[in-house]
């Protein structure tokens, strides 16, 4: 199911990705993936997270080493075609803190607020609102700026770097329990400006949660 979820359209780019995959999994993989890759066709795009965390209770049954293979195989099919999307970049991020070994809590000196990670959140937010409203991203980032005040300014989508929210949503990991809920709630204010969300903006932001070990909120699983 991950690996028919980051086939390429562009056939021999499809063609690398399921030679990888074979490889890995051995000839009789290709059936199974072209089986799950035409189910996924006929799905809206939005389904594919919430479809990952469903198979989590599977995919955590892996071996460490096995997990990490997983890991190496889908950031191979993503690099497969020299550049990575918002949806590759989300579902990568999301395998990525769900397989990751269980994190011991906070330690001395390791509990950060909100106020340490001005730059961390307003990245975070940023993409969050240049995916919500691409028109007019700074209406979105201020619905969310009245709920987080710390936040800095909007990053425009130019100047948007995926491996920058990647390291964020890192460091964003090692705010203290309390802290995490106010960022959440900014987010989903930039996410559900209108009263509403899309996609693409509740795919952030179940990254986001995942990313920061909490529970995913009705908005998003109702919106999924």
């Amino acid at each position: 199911l991950v690996v028919a979820m980051l086939l390429d359209t562009d056939a021999p780019v499809r063609a690398r990705q399921v030679a990888s995959a074979v490889e890995r999994f051995g000839a009789d993989a290709t059936a199974s993936i072209e089986r799950y890759a035409t189910i996924l066709a006929g799905l809206p795009p939005g389904w594919r997270l919430p479809l990952i965390d469903l198979s989590m209770p599977a995919l955590r049954l892996l071996a460490p080493e096995q997990r990490d293979a997983m890991l190496k195989l889908a950031h191979a099919l993503i690099e497969a075609d020299g550049r990575v999307t918002l949806p590759e970049f989300l579902l990568y991020s999301l395998l990525k803190r769900r397989l990751a070994p269980a994190r011991a809590p906070n330690g001395p000196g390791r509990v950060m607020r909100l106020d340490d990670m001005n730059m961390e959140a307003t990245q975070v937010m940023s993409l969050i609102a240049c995916v919500r409203l691409p028109g007019e991203p700074q209406r979105a980032f201020d619905a969310g700026k009245s709920v987080l005040l710390a936040a800095g300014p909007l990053v425009p989508q130019k100047d948007l770097e995926l491996s920058w929210v990647s390291m964020a949503f890192d460091r964003l990991a090692n705010l203290a329990p309390l802290q995490k809920p106010q960022l959440i709630k900014a987010c989903i204010a930039i996410a559900f400006v209108d009263g509403s969300s899309e996609w693409r903006a509740v795919s952030c932001l179940r990254t986001l949660c995942a990313a920061l070990d909490c529970p995913i909120p009705p908005q998003v699983e109702s919106q999924s």
